[in-house]
C-alpha cells in the first residue's frame, strides 16, 4: 500500500513536471518574443524622443516668434499712434474745409444778390432818365414857345434873313421835341424792359443836335 502511495505520488510529480517544463517553455517563447520586439520598441522609442526633440525646437521657435511680433508690435505703436492722431488732424481738416466751404457758398449767394440788385437799380435810374427827359421835353416846348413868342415880337421891319435864323432854330426844337417825344412813347410802351443803349446814344445825339 506504501509503495502504490509512492506511486501514485511519483506519477503526480511527474504530470507536474511536465506542467511546470511546458509553462517553462511558455515563459521561454515569451522572453524571446519579447527579446525580439525589443528593437522594435527601441526604434519607437528613438521615434518618440525624435518628435519630442523637434517639438521642443518648434516651440522654441513659435517663443520667439510670439518673442519678435511682441517687440514689433511695440515699435509700431508710436506709428499707430501718428496714424491716429494725422486721422483726426485730417477730419479736422475736412471739418474747417467744410466751413470754408459754406461760407464761401454764403458769400456766392450774397454776391448773387449783390448782383441782382443793380438791375433794380438801372431800372430806377432810367425811370429817373425818363422822368428827366420828360422835363427837358416841357423845357423845350416851353423853350419853343419862347422862342415862337420872340419872333412873333420881332419888328415887321426886320430883314428876313434875320428872322429866318430864329425860325430855323424853333424848327430843329420842334423836330428835336417831336423825336424825344416819340422816343418817350416808345420807353414807355417797351417799359420793362429799358431802353437799349443804341436809343440812348440816339437820345443824346438828338438832344445834342
Amino acid at each position: 500500500m506504501a509503495l502504490l502511495a509512492a506511486l501514485v505520488a511519483l506519477v503526480a510529480l511527474l504530470v507536474s513536471l511536465v506542467a511546470a517544463a511546458e509553462a517553462l517553455e511558455a515563459a521561454l517563447l515569451a522572453c524571446v518574443e519579447a527579446v525580439d520586439a525589443l528593437p522594435e520598441a527601441d526604434v519607437a522609442l528613438l521615434d518618440e524622443l525624435v518628435s519630442l526633440v523637434l517639438a521642443a525646437e518648434a516651440l522654441e521657435a513659435a517663443l520667439v516668434a510670439c518673442v519678435d511680433a511682441v517687440v514689433a508690435l511695440v515699435d509700431a505703436l508710436p506709428a499707430c499712434v501718428v496714424a491716429v492722431v494725422a486721422a483726426v488732424l485730417a477730419v479736422a481738416s475736412e471739418a474747417a474745409d467744410a466751413f470754408s466751404l459754406a461760407k464761401a457758398a454764403a458769400a456766392l449767394v450774397a454776391a448773387l444778390e449783390a448782383l441782382v440788385a443793380p438791375p433794380a437799380a438801372l431800372v430806377e435810374a432810367l425811370v429817373a432818365c425818363v422822368v428827366a427827359v420828360a422835363s427837358l421835353v416841357e423845357a423845350d416846348e416851353a423853350l419853343e414857345a419862347a422862342a415862337l413868342a420872340l419872333v412873333a415880337a420881332l419888328p415887321a421891319e426886320t430883314p428876313a434873313s434875320e428872322a429866318e435864323i430864329p425860325a430855323n432854330e424853333a424848327a430843329a426844337s420842334a423836330s428835336a421835341v417831336r423825336a424825344v417825344s416819340a422816343l418817350i412813347a416808345e420807353s414807355e410802351v417797351a417799359l420793362p424792359p429799358p431802353p437799349g443803349p443804341r436809343k440812348i446814344v440816339k437820345l443824346v445825339l438828338l438832344l445834342l443836335s
